[in-house]
């Protein structure tokens, strides 16, 4: 139960980590731990008032801290934040209200009762590390890659590049961060047939998009089109 293939919407499935039982019961606890220290501060403030409905107030995003966070956090809370894990759909788009909405209601179900238990139970027994939540919403939890130099969309060129392909423009910035992420799989599975294959099909995608053949391989036409992209936006 390490990695889930997902598929992107250019229809290349890659190899995604999935985040650990113990990633997220830390991410849990410090998202309680949060929780803990707002209704602390809530507790003072109110504390000298007696307003129970001014108390009822503060303590309402308490009640939504979950579907508020992962909505306008990119399927994060704090705690996943701070543990580099985040709430994906199991075919690598982004979550939407529904999804997240649907986890949220399950939480009552999977983490509220009986303590999280039900939810442990369920991440150790499914192959793609998911609770009943997840399961219901279709979603899965996964680890964030490293934005490093290699993570980014950069790559550097030589002095007075030339263009291959103008079509480059077409692409937009997930084309982009597929394209490298197919090359690190070449790269690390040592230019083996099925990454070589990846890549062939990736070659095929960008080429609908792109509106050209172009007759090379696959790993040297990504490679072509990721030095472009850059060239492109450099200028």
């Amino acid at each position: 139960m390490e990695n889930v293939s997902i598929q992107t919407s250019q229809n290349i499935t890659i190899s995604q980590p999935i985040a650990s039982i113990g990633e997220r019961i830390a991410a849990a606890a410090l998202d309680m731990l949060f929780i803990g220290g707002y209704f602390f501060l809530v507790s003072i403030i109110t504390a000298f008032s007696q307003n129970t409905m001014l108390m009822a107030i503060m303590m309402a995003p308490v009640a939504f801290y979950h579907i508020l966070s992962e909505l306008l956090m990119n399927g994060q809370s704090w705690g996943k934040k701070i543990l580099k894990i985040r709430v994906t759909t199991v075919t690598g788009g982004k979550t939407g209200f529904f999804p997240i909405l649907i986890r949220w209601v399950f939480r009552l179900i999977d983490v509220t009762l009986l303590f999280g238990s039900i939810a442990t139970l369920a991440i150790i027994i499914s192959k793609k590390g998911q609770r009943l939540g997840d399961m219901a919403a279709h979603t899965v939890v996964i680890r964030v890659r490293e934005k490093s130099a290699d993570g980014t969309l950069y790559t550097k060129l030589p002095e007075n590049y030339t263009m291959n392909y103008p079509e480059v423009n077409k692409l937009n910035e997930s084309d982009i961060y597929i394209v490298k992420e197919v090359l690190k799989v070449i790269e690390e599975n040592h230019r083996s047939l099925n990454a070589l294959t990846i890549a062939d099909k990736t070659k095929r995608e960008l080429e609908k998009k792109m509106g050209i053949q172009a007759g090379i391989r696959g790993e040297h036409f990504l490679f072509k089109v990721l030095r472009d992209y850059n060239h492109l936006h450099a200028n």
